[in-house]
């Protein structure tokens, strides 16, 4: 009997409501994406001059959320001294350069006009996102197909070369990021999309059938086939720029930390491998090899993200732990996770105790489970929390590309948080034969404070993080969008950042306080540090740098709905409140006598 499979349709995560504006900067190439975005996007197109380079005059950045700079390749190309014996340089210098002692010197010419033409939007990358589109790389080695490869008489090495070059450039502005258009083009097929197999390299854009000489091309003694028709071009081009224009808002989503979830909670038979393990026959590999063990390596860069783990199965504890080591074998253990619930009870009481340990909202949670049931009994109690449940060919690409599964950049705090958490919970669950004061004090905590001025700080970027996606313990809620630190700091606010370490793990930076002449504008803190009054420790560093026994110091509390955890912090540490909302002192509260301060 055929299997009736249901309707395609891919699962969505959902919630996305945000609008954006950008503006559009680059040649002929990027005019199209315009009209690609969603109906709810406005992006405006700004024609730039190859020579000499300039930014057009006429765009009004601060109205912008983002900024899109496409570069041009023949520009790059052909801006640079000849090396062939002429007078100056072509755009198709490179092939007259093959084999021949000039083409480093070439290529290192094309890597300076890429940093000239990036180091022109270092002001603007202060305040506002740009996004730098790559070249557009040459299919394949055309000088032959045995020729070598790893060398820069490839056209193909060579440009991916100076994409390497842009991107090393691109790091260097604070709010500089690049998207790869060479990953759209593979991704829908080279082939009828790419114009590089009958115009130069160096133009690098799509195939289309009309040109500068198409009136000339169409009065020849034999009219030629055109392009679209020769080479198959097809929607496939559109596909290719509604993809890039897609990767655009996503990069905004991730940037401006939207929906982002911060936890994925795993079934296990049927989901992390096939069917239901303890009744299986079939050999462990044969339930574990194909989309499971995909599934297994997108949780794990998830996780390299910064991500959490958890699983919460339905089973006897003890034998599905020696089964998940069997099945899994190296590649997982259960010590990926951050919190293990194997057992009997709901799924919601489950996934309940599993936010208690890591102290994240349900609405920064993605549980995936192929029952329909337990999700619907989890949805009811926790309508706000994402599911992936019937398409499981799905869920790799859903954790592997969702925007709201990524990060900026990986700082040394995501590659721990995993351990950060782990060690958290430990302490939570210590035993308690002894005192909590004797435990607290055996912990050993050491913390150190730094003072972040400006957007350029090496802790800049860490500190935005943390101040973005803190939810429970954040004074204010506020998030902060990069032009609104470009003002604090021009003002002259500071960021008190605040990092620690215990014999158990090294924490990293685990708050923030906000600073503004005197007043104390928002302060933030990890929930991996919850109860150990390091927060405390850093409200004495701060005021001590406010100097706060001169005059009053001010500071606010902003009821968000999340944020009950921190709602006395000023009236516990010797403030008084003015008015609602609103505290004030001159006092210095107690430093911890438990924390060790390092320099």
């Amino acid at each position: 009997m055929p299997i009736n499979y249901p309707s395609a349709s891919a699962e969505t995560l959902g919630k996305f409501s945000r609008k954006f504006r950008l503006a559009v900067i680059g040649q002929c190439s990027v005019g199209p994406l315009v009209d690609k975005f969603a109906s709810d996007v406005v992006a405006d197109h700004y024609l730039i001059e190859s020579r000499p380079y300039s930014l057009p005059p006429d765009i009004e950045y601060s109205i912008y959320d983002g900024i899109v700079i496409a570069l041009t390749l023949r520009h790059i190309l052909e801006h640079t001294p000849s090396f062939d014996g002429g007078s100056g340089g072509s755009e198709i210098q490179w092939a007259r350069l093959i084999g021949r002692p000039g083409m480093a010197d070439y290529f290192e010419h094309c890597a300076a006009n890429i940093k000239e033409r990036v180091l022109s939007y270092k002001a603007i990358a202060v305040s506002k996102p740009c996004i730098f589109l790559t070249f557009m790389e040459p299919r394949q080695n055309f000088v032959g197909v045995l020729s070598k490869k790893y060398t820069l008489d490839n056209p193909g090495h060579f440009v991916r070369e100076l994409n390497r070059v842009l991107e090393e450039c691109v790091s260097d502005l604070s709010l500089g990021y690049c998207i790869d258009i060479n990953e759209a083009v593979n991704s829908v097929g080279r082939s009828g999309v790419q114009d590089d197999i009958f115009w130069h390299i160096g133009h690098a854009s799509y195939q289309a059938d009309e040109y500068i000489t198409a009136s000339e091309d169409n009065e020849r003694l034999q009219l030629s086939v055109p392009p679209s028709a020769m080479y198959s071009a097809s929607d496939r081009i559109s596909e290719a720029q509604s993809y890039i224009a897609e990767r655009i808002i996503d990069a905004l989503r991730i940037i401006n930390k939207i929906d982002s979830i911060k936890l994925i909670v795993v079934d296990l038979d049927d989901t992390m491998w096939r069917g239901v393990a303890a009744d299986s026959d079939r050999p462990k590999w044969q339930l574990t090899e194909g989309w499971p063990k995909g599934l297994a390596e997108a949780l794990l860069i998830f996780k390299a993200r910064g991500g959490m783990l958890a699983i919460c199965s339905k089973n006897d504890d003890e034998p599905t732990r020696e089964r998940f080591a069997e099945m899994m074998g190296n590649s997982m253990k259960l010590s990926d996770f951050v919190s293990v619930q194997i057992n009997f009870e709901t799924k919601s009481s489950n996934i309940q105790r599993i936010l208690g340990d890591v102290n994240v909202l349900p609405g920064n949670v993605l549980f995936i489970d192929d029952n329909p049931r337990e999700v619907e009994e989890v949805i009811r109690v926790f309508p706000e929390i994402r599911v992936l449940s019937r398409q499981h060919y799905d869920w790799r690409r859903v954790v592997l590309m969702a925007p709201e599964l990524q990060v900026e950049r990986i700082s040394s705090e995501s590659l721990r948080r995993t351990e950060s958490v782990q060690a958290a919970i430990t302490r939570r669950n210590v035993d308690q034969t002894i005192s909590r004061e004797e435990w607290i004090k055996s912990l050993e905590i050491r913390q150190w404070h730094v003072i972040v001025d400006s957007v350029n700080h090496d802790n800049f970027a860490r500190a935005s993080e943390l101040i973005n996606k803190t939810n429970q313990f954040n004074t204010t809620g506020k998030r902060w969008q990069a032009h609104d630190f470009v003002e604090f700091f021009s003002a002259g606010g500071i960021i008190v950042c605040a990092f620690s370490r215990d014999r158990l793990v090294e924490n990293g930076l685990i708050g923030a306080t906000m600073i503004l002449g005197r007043e104390i504008i928002q302060v933030v803190l990890s929930c991996r540090v919850f109860g150990f009054d390091v927060e405390k420790a850093m409200l004495r560093f701060s005021m001590e740098s406010i100097r706060a026994g001169e005059r009053p110091v001010k500071a606010i509390v902003m009821n968000t709905g999340k944020n009950h955890t921190c709602h006395d912090f000023f009236i516990k540490n010797n403030f008084l409140e003015i008015e609602a909302g609103t505290f004030e002192s001159t006092q210095f509260p107690d430093y911890p006598a438990w924390i060790s301060l390092d320099s």
